[in-house]
């Protein structure tokens, strides 16, 4: 019987995270430039975001067929879920999506040259950054979040970095964390079978991120 728990290794995370801010403090202006590169990926993937969910899906549930493909959508009052039942993130995926490294699928070229699981560099994925600053994944392989306002306290706490940490310019994707309780939606999923759900608790910035998703999602489902 296989364990669809989802699993949180807090160790890889926190020797991703201490890899990042030994390269922060070596190199602080590379701050303000991940959170220009952030900005600039979410600006030219705008209204993307669903299509480029598909894909990282699509491309995780490689070699399977049939009934056991499955990616769902389900958009809460306050939060997109997205969940597969592809390969579970690894490490790996995790560094990629970090942009410390490609995933661990960049290298493996398959019949018909789909991109990376997480895609390189987690570039694709990072459409999701549209809608969200908090982004979460569960899976059956490691589990993690990112936060802005976890990752601005923790770079306002590194030595070295005092002067360049700007409340309002923090990059989100660089620095993962355990995650905590499991929204309910969530668990749902995982019960359901799925091996990967993300969670994106919506931007806090109108109704108008809502309505956007919303209509991303009736344009792939006509």
């Amino acid at each position: 019987m296989n364990d669809l728990s989802p699993k949180c290794d807090s160790e890889i995370l926190t020797k991703i995270c201490e890899g990042r801010l030994r390269s922060y403090q070596a190199t602080p202006a590379d701050i303000l430039e991940h959170c220009g590169l952030e900005d600039q990926i979410a600006q030219n993937y705008r209204g993307r975001l669903v299509y480029e969910m598909l894909q990282n899906s699509d491309d995780a549930m490689d070699g399977i067929s049939g009934q056991k493909r499955r990616v769902y959508f389900k958009l809460t009052s306050d939060a997109l879920l997205v969940a597969n039942t592809g390969r579970p993130i690894s490490e790996a995926d995790v560094r990629a999506l970090c942009g410390l490294s490609v995933s661990s699928q960049t290298t493996k070229r398959v019949a018909n040259r789909r991109r990376a699981t997480i895609g390189q560099k987690g570039v694709g994925f990072k459409s999701i950054l549209e809608i969200t600053a908090r982004p979460e994944a569960y899976s059956t392989g490691i589990s993690f979040r990112f936060d802005q306002e976890l990752s601005a306290r923790l770079l306002q706490e590194t030595d070295g970095l005092e002067g360049y940490v700007r409340p309002d310019r923090i990059p989100i994707m660089r620095l993962p964390f355990p995650t905590a309780s499991i929204p309910a939606p969530v668990q749902q999923a995982l019960d359901d079978g799925f091996t990967t759900v993300f969670w994106f608790p919506l931007r806090e910035d109108g109704p108008g991120v809502r309505d956007r998703i919303s209509k991303f999602l009736r344009g792939i489902s006509s």
